[in-house]
């Protein structure tokens, strides 16, 4: 079993008789890298998803913040001094006094009750 390896075999075969050539490769060069800065200066001008988002994202967070502590300071501006204290159950049903016990529940079913009338 003196067979040559199939990697020889296939190179003897692929060479063959002709002589490699680089002259059309050489040649083509300048032609290659025209294509690739005309590629890299569209890609410039029109960005990816991912860029926009990595460029986006932390600004829309920063305007979030900001949002959110204009929003803290007009509503704790609108309030008094002192917080009022939620009304109790029994005064909301009793007496008809105050905005709501403060429990959500509680409040939702008192006000099926004063709806009907």
């Amino acid at each position: 079993m003196s067979e040559e390896p199939i990697g020889r075999k296939a190179l003897r075969a692929a060479l063959g008789d002709t002589r490699a050539d680089a002259a059309r490769l050489v040649a083509d060069v300048p032609a290659m890298m025209r294509e690739a800065r005309r590629r890299k200066d569209s890609a410039a001008l029109s960005p990816t998803l991912p860029q926009l988002a990595s460029w986006a994202l932390p600004r829309l967070a920063a305007a979030t913040a900001v949002a959110v502590l204009v929003a803290v300071g007009v509503a704790s501006r609108g309030r008094g001094t002192t917080p009022e204290k939620p009304a109790t159950l029994e005064s909301v049903i009793w007496g008809g006094n105050g905005d709501g016990t403060g429990d959500v529940v509680f409040d939702a079913l008192l006000d099926v009750g004063r709806s009907d009338g």
